[in-house]
Formats: structure tokens, sequence, C-alpha cells
């Protein structure tokens, strides 16, 4: 608990609206979530609610803190407020603060910030920077005049005071009227603010669990984006193993909070986040971590999760794995819940009858096995021979950038295009009639356009994938064998360019997939997790 002794003046002077502070918030008056949420933080005997309304009054008694009627309707919420109020106050902490009746969101690291600050300085006030423009007056920009130099300008929040209980002589405060920054900028100036502050009392926190490696791609990652960018009405952060770098600077670029553990370490972290649910994106999980999040009263759900933990969980959704290789009533499969990206929603897909112009060669995020070059080498005689442009694309990961960077020098950009960490590969599948591929969830995306694609799988995992079939309009030559896969990959890739009706067969069997409408399907899980809680 806090050495500090808190004072919550709830009077009617200070209401930014008629009854702002009893006004309802998820079923109980805005001042009584305030009054918990300081509870939190400090001992009831060092709360006061100082109050001209009788039910607030009542409100403050029965939470066990100490409330007082005061009908001096002068007071205000400043230095000289703070001094007035503590007067008739015993005050045995080392800090003493006035708090808004507001103050629904107030963090504990930032009260202990604002007092570490007030051990240096006189007295403290919280502050917002302004992300906007400001103007002086008759239509002067602030920024004006100062040659290109950027000032920043700051609002005073109305959230608390904050300062050392030793001190006495408060005029000499004012005169000083030090300032201290604080990341709250929640004011409650309107019914208006206050929908805004039901919203965010009754979101919950969806913590994503993910993992990125040369080993296993970037997969992971891209799917819990994509699945975090359309939940708005909670709270979501990102945790990954502090190894998994390509995640960590993946996920950086991103507006969402993210925390790395130690190997080993993801349970604590995770619950010391103290999420509602976990969706845990890292391939197989076990048992212990999954139970133990789930006796902590956090839900979790699962993806491509052949482990122990798959079973544990509150569901697991494998919608890489068309057949299902174990047995369990939580666990979904199949590729009825696998969902593009949002780029593809707009993308046009590919018809039959069309002559084979380019071709796109994609192997994952990381392509630790080098497909890139081993398959670029393998067609890029016959490709020119036909006039046929290649599209190349690598991922983040991908490790041997350099190598190919110095193979394309001075190629002709007729003949080949490179494109390195794309952002619309819709794009780019709009422009081939033909792929070859690795045997992860670009495949779908293929699908999706169209597009006949020969499928190479890096290892036996991967090539548990069964949805890239020929029934599916897929060429699968399974795990690759160095020297082997090549020739026949070729062999594969010549025919599919020569027979239109092969192309056109697959075309059609393709045809029949429709992913647009699967992530309402996960989103509905994730929702339905959420509102049981």
């Amino acid at each position: 608990m806090l050495d500090i002794t808190i004072i919550i003046p709830a009077l009617s002077c200070l209401d930014n609206f008629k009854n702002a502070s009893l006004t309802k918030l998820a079923g109980k008056p805005l001042i009584e979530h305030t009054i918990d949420k300081l509870l939190s933080m400090v001992e009831k005997k060092n709360i006061y609610v100082i109050t001209d309304n009788e039910e607030i009054h009542l409100i403050g008694s029965r939470k066990g803190v100490e409330s007082s009627l005061n009908l001096d309707n002068k007071i205000l919420f400043d230095i000289n407020g703070l001094e007035k109020l503590k007067k008739n106050i015993e005050i045995n902490t080392g800090y003493v603060a006035l708090i808004s009746a507001y103050s629904v969101f107030l963090e504990i690291n930032t009260l202990c910030k604002a007092m570490e600050e007030a051990t240096k300085l006189t007295f403290i006030r919280p502050m917002a920077k302004l992300d906007c423009d400001v103007y002086l007056g008759n239509g002067v920009e602030a920024n004006a005049g100062n040659e290109g130099v950027e000032v920043e300008y700051y609002k005073l929040l109305k959230t608390f005071i904050l300062c050392r209980s030793d001190i006495k002589d408060y005029s000499t405060l004012m005169s000083k009227n030090v300032i201290a920054r604080n990341e709250i900028d929640l004011e409650c100036k309107s019914r208006h603010d206050m929908w805004v502050y039901e919203k965010l009392i009754n979101r919950k926190r969806i913590v994503f669990n993910v993992a990125a490696s040369k080993e296993i791609g970037m997969g992971h990652v891209y799917r819990a984006l994509s699945l975090a960018h359309e939940i708005i009405d909670h709270e979501v952060m990102f945790v990954c193993d502090d190894t998994s770098y390509l995640a960590i600077g993946k996920l950086s670029e991103q507006e969402y909070p993210v925390y790395t553990y130690p190997k080993g370490k993801v349970s604590d972290c995770v619950k010391g986040l103290v999420p509602s649910l976990v969706v845990n994106d890292i391939l197989d999980t076990d048992s212990k971590y999954i139970e133990d999040l789930m006796q902590s009263g956090i839900k979790t759900i699962n993806f491509e999760d052949l482990g122990d933990g798959a079973v544990s969980s509150n569901c697991t959704i494998n919608d890489l794995y068309d057949e299902a290789l174990y047995h369990s009533p939580n666990t979904l499969w199949g590729h009825e819940y696998f969902f593009v990206r949002d780029e593809f929603y707009s993308a046009t897909p590919h018809g039959e009858d069309v002559s084979v112009k380019s071709v796109l060669l994609t192997f994952g995020g990381t392509d630790q096995n080098d497909f890139t070059r081993k398959f670029y080498h393998s067609i890029r005689d016959f490709c020119n021979e036909n006039k046929i442009k290649i599209y190349i694309v690598t991922g983040e990961g991908y490790g041997y950038l350099k190598e190919l960077e110095s193979e394309l020098v001075g190629g002709s950009s007729d003949q080949v295009e490179y494109i390195h960490k794309t952002g619309i590969m819709s794009s780019i599948m709009e422009k081939v009639q033909l792929a070859i591929s690795s045997n992860g969830r670009t495949i779908y995306e293929l699908a999706h356009m169209n597009i006949p694609t020969i499928v190479i799988s890096h290892h036996d995992r991967e090539n548990n994938h069964k949805f890239s079939c020929f029934e599916h309009g897929f060429i699968n030559l399974g795990t690759y064998v160095n020297g082997e896969t090549e020739s026949q990959m070729l062999l594969e890739f010549k025919k599919l360019v020569i027979d239109k009706m092969l192309r056109n067969s697959l075309v059609r069997k393709m045809k029949k997939f429709n992913f647009l409408e699967n992530k309402v399907k996960i989103n509905n899980i994730i929702n339905s997790l959420i509102n049981q809680l």
C-alpha cells in the first residue's frame, strides 16, 4: 500500500455536469468506481471523501473509508483547495493528494511516479501533451516564429494534486507551480465522456502470446495482428519469448504494448498482465502452462497447436490441418477456420482460359531452406525462353537476402521483379497465373486468388497441411529432398505452362473456396469467451 493520504472532493461545485459523480457506470456510480480503484492502492484509513451530497457520503461510509459532509461550496481543485480540505484531517503519511472523483482510471504506477517527483519538487500536477496544432489567438500558430523548432505544449489535467505532507507554506508552492508530466488524459466533462468511460470500464484485457523464428516463420505474428486489428472494444497487448527477435521487431512497429519473457517464464509474464483472455499462437503448448492460466481464471484460445495444452484450452483452432490429428471436443480443424488478410477482401481472383505470362515464387516469412534461390535457378532459363516474368517475394526473416540481390543485379526488370517485405501480396497475386510456394498460410491466399500452385514443404510438420492437394487445385511435391525436388518441380511447372486444360481444371477446383467469412467465425469465438467473463 502507498504511503499517501488521499482526499476525494466529491463536491457539487466541482461536478462538470449535474450529479456527475453519481452517474452509473457498468451498474454502479462513478464515485464508487473511483473509491474501489483507490482502495487497491491505499489503506482505508488514509482515504477521505469530502462531499456535500448525502448519497455520496453514504457510499463512502459503506466502503469503509473516512467520509464527511461538507456544505462549503467554494472549494477549488487547486493547491489552495488541498490546503483547505486537509486542515481537519489527521495525516500520518509522507504524502497527501487531492484526487478527482473522476479518477476511475488512475493507475498505481502513476501515483508512484508522482510521489517520486514530489521528493525533489514542491507539488505535482499531471499534464498531457497536446497532439494537435496550437494557436495563440488571431490566427497565429503557436510554433510560428520558432524557425522550425518544434515546441511542445501541454494542458493541465484535473486528475490529482500531490505534495509532501510536511510542507507548511502553500503560498510558496503556488508561486513555483511545478508540473509533472503524466500519461492520464481522461477528463469526464460531459455525458458523452461518460459513454467513453462506460466503454473503458467494460473492456477486457486480451494478451496475444506469439512466436516467430527462422524455423517457424512469421505466420503466427501476421495472424495475431490481423485478429488484434479487429478488436476495438477491448485492450490488446502482446507478449513473446525474448529470443523471438523477428516477432519483437515486427510488433514494435505496431501501436500495441509488447512485453518479452525469458524462456520458461511465459506463465508468470502473462499472469502478471492480468488478462481476461490469452490467445496463444506459438505452435505446441504444454498442459501445465494452459492449466496454470485456466486456474487463474484466464480464458485461452490456441492456434496451430498439437501439444498437450491443445486439449486443455477453452478452444484450439487448427486451421492448417484438414485432418484431425487427435480427438478433442474443444478443437476446430480445417480450412473452414482459415481467414485471409484484409487486403484480399477487395482483390480480384483469376478466371479460366488465361495464358501464363508470369509466375510467383514465395516461400514464407523466413524461407529457412532458401527455396527462393533454389527454385529460381530451376525455372529461370525456361521462363526466359517462354517470356514468363518471375515475381520473387521474400519475407522479413529471409536470411539469404544479400546473396539473392547479388544474383539479380543487372538482370532485366522485364524478366524478374523482386519484392522484399511486402505488405500488398494480393496485388502481386493479381498479376500472376501460376505460383511455386511453401506449404504455409500463403497457399490459402493462392487458393482464394484461383492460382494453380506447385507446393513444396520445408519440413514434415508443414507437410501435414493437407489442404494443398490436387483436389483443391495444387500440385503437392511433399517435403523437400535435396537434388530431387528441383527437377521434379521443373517438370511439373513446364506441364502447367503448356497444358491449358490442366490449369483450368485446377482453377475450377479452387473457385469453390471462400475464406472471406471465416474471420467472423473466429471473432465470434473470441467474443463468446469474453462475454462469459
